[in-house]
């Protein structure tokens, strides 16, 4: 039979370190878009390829905010299905 374990400690560890990635992604560094780039229309290439990339940034962000919260939850899940089934084991043996 096979069989796995999981430990609630490293996944509850694990989300505090997810929260210091958030919490350094968030950080408030403002974004400089170069405005005196020569061309006109390098410039407005420049700015459209910056905003873009800044949207798809911030959406990553909102994708790891997700994670530790995850993590935790998973945790509480297993140390809760664990407690019960040891609850369930003692009631079966009689409360030994």
């Amino acid at each position: 039979m096979s069989t796995f374990s999981v430990d609630p400690d490293a996944l509850t560890s694990t989300a505090g370190v997810a929260r210091k990635l958030v919490d350094a992604a968030t950080a408030d560094t403002p974004t400089e878009h170069p405005a005196d780039v020569g061309h006109d229309g390098l410039a407005d290439a420049i700015g459209h390829f910056a905003s873009r990339t800044d949207d798809a940034w911030r959406a990553r962000v909102d994708d790891l905010r997700r994670i530790p919260d995850a993590l935790d939850d998973s945790a509480s899940t297993y140390e809760n299905a664990d407690n019960e089934a040891a609850a369930a084991v003692r009631r079966a043996d009689g409360g030994l």
